[in-house]
């Protein structure tokens, strides 16, 4: 494991505020910087604020909205975990079950990593489970969506003490009960997802739930990932003694279990979906261009396949992570690209996989078909925008523009319709630099142009766009500078997208049957690339 490193400040800030979904333009490392400077244009501790909102895809046919909280109340939050962070740590580890406690991990991309990885769950188990004839799996119903932020204090301080002290505003749990729900306009019901102190406020209450069944069951064995439960019992009854003391434990924080994922199973169970490890143990021939052409076609068809047939589960995502690392050869490019915007096509929620590959072969000597790339990122966008799915739009806008292509005018108008801060940024930038030359419409974005939208939910528009001077000011005057804390952000030259930021190109590997690396008959950068890390440019 990576070495643990003290918390700073700027870490959290610089690295935990975005979420993890967003394209990489979008950052706060400005913010960061510029903390010891504008810290004191914090003022009033009860000034409220709206989060921005994105909609991200997850599976089937469902969504989620990640969060953008405002600065004001965030960087409030963060304080307040920073300050705190050793005492919050002490709690954390009271668990005896958690796999995602928080760590601070020397080189991370995050302020905050878990423990383990999703993957690990699988190993975790099969530690737990030895000597064991049933498992009882469960997890809460859209956790992040449904703490109450009141449960807070009841979680750090235990309830009795917390409603004791209901109005102590030095009581910790309630400063982070607070802060949290300025950044939320006062609502008491979720938490923000994205942000990494939402990683710690859902962290403190899996703690002591932990902690509530470990006291009913000193003996219990299981794991905790988040909000998924894992327990191993030596018989039927036990395990339903134990959902029951759970659902109990989990009303105790008005949360509530998820009885289409609640059960109780004779050991032992499948570890892993089937397609998981179809798709791991498929082989690339290496060296051979013929070879590797038919089984490109036979892993992509097979993967959509397993995509349909697994309607809840990330197939293509997790194809795609495997596909990402085999280097194609040049004669089998063109199927390649082709086979890939078939996959976007279908399922569009992959761009950020697609847009790794295709600027890795680019940086790498490839010749990509644009006018191909052009048109069927331009449906896609097209599509996405009159369902108003940011997500797959903001992406197709980012890889339009990482390639230097355009958007056409009916896209265009399309595009305009999105109510979505990342989407009108992205959009804004890019017709400024000459890729949506004709046909985008500002009028709904600059709606939000006024200092009353700076606490609102498009608060980052009102903010970025007149930093940027991408749409010229309501009656020519500034009104950033009538807000004591949007000036002195402005004034400290902070910005909350940088479009020369990338994302991290992967790394391709070739491999002879000796599984010695070989760079031979690859165009251009590639031998650079294999072997090596490629960093973002």
């Amino acid at each position: 494991m990576a070495q643990q490193v003290r918390l700073t400040m700027r870490k959290l800030i610089k690295s935990g505020y975005f979420p993890n979904e967003v394209v990489p333009g979008f950052n706060t490392e400005d913010l960061a910087n510029a903390y010891n400077s504008i810290v004191s244009s914090i003022t009033n501790l009860n000034k409220k604020s709206k989060s921005c909102f994105h909609s991200i895809p997850r599976v089937k046919h469902a969504r989620r909205m990640i969060a953008i909280p405002n600065p004001y109340n965030q960087l409030l939050l963060f304080k307040e975990v920073f300050d705190n962070w050793q005492d919050i740590k002490r709690f954390l580890k009271k668990s005896s079950f958690s796999l995602t406690t928080p760590l601070v991990l020397k080189g991370s991309k995050r302020a905050f990593t878990r423990a383990s990885e999703f993957g690990d769950i699988v190993s975790h188990r099969l530690e737990c489970s030895t000597n064991y004839k049933y498992m009882l799996k469960t997890d809460i119903s859209r956790y992040y969506s449904t703490i109450y932020t009141h449960s807070i204090p009841w979680a750090y301080h235990g309830k009795a003490i917390a409603k004791q002290n209901i109005h102590n505003n030095n009581l910790l749990g309630n400063k982070l009960d607070k802060y949290v729900r300025n950044t939320q306009d006062q609502q008491t019901i979720g938490i923000p997802i994205g942000p990494d102190s939402s990683l710690i406020l859902s962290e403190i209450i899996g703690s002591a739930m932990d902690q509530m069944l470990k006291s009913e069951f000193p003996r219990l064995k299981g794991i905790r990932y988040i909000d998924d439960f894992f327990f191993f019992f030596d018989n039927y009854a036990d395990a339903q003694d134990a959902l029951m003391k759970l659902h109990r434990i989990t009303k105790e924080f008005e949360l509530e279990l998820n009885p289409e994922k609640t059960e109780i199973l004779e050991l032992p169970d499948n570890l892993e979906y089937e397609w998981v490890s179809e798709i791991r143990d498929f082989q690339f021939t290496p060296n051979r261009p013929k070879k590797q052409r038919t089984e490109l076609i036979t892993f992509v068809n097979r993967m959509i396949q397993l995509a349909k047939k697994f309607e809840d589960s990330y197939v293509i995502k997790y194809a795609l992570s495997m596909l990402k690392k085999i280097l194609v050869h040049s004669d089998n490019w063109s199927l390649y690209e082709s086979l890939l915007l078939n996959v976007i096509m279908f399922e569009a929620s992959v761009l950020p996989a697609v847009t790794e590959i295709l600027l890795v072969y680019k940086q790498s000597g490839y010749q990509l078909d644009t006018k191909k790339i052009e048109s069927t990122l331009n449906t896609i966008i097209s599509y996405n925008s009159k369902l108003n799915q940011a997500y797959e739009v903001s992406w197709g806008l980012w890889l339009i523009k990482s390639l230097n292509l355009k958007i056409t005018r009916s896209t265009a108008k399309e595009i305009s319709k999105v109510d979505d801060v990342l989407v009108a940024i992205i959009s804004l930038d890019m017709r400024a630099n000459g890729s949506i030359p004709n046909g985008l419409d500002d009028t709904l974005w600059a709606s939000y142009l006024s200092v009353d939208d700076l606490y609102g939910d498009h608060w980052l528009i009102a903010y970025e766009v007149v930093k940027k001077g991408w749409i010229p000011l309501p009656g020519g005057v500034n009104y950033l500078l009538n807000d004591a804390f949007f000036s002195s952000l402005f004034n400290n030259d902070v910005e909350f997208y940088n479009s020369n930021l990338q994302v991290t190109l992967p790394i391709l590997v070739q491999q002879t049957n000796t599984n010695n690396i070989r760079t031979n008959n690859i165009p251009g950068r590639i031998g650079a690339v294999i072997g090596g890390g490629a960093g973002g440019y």
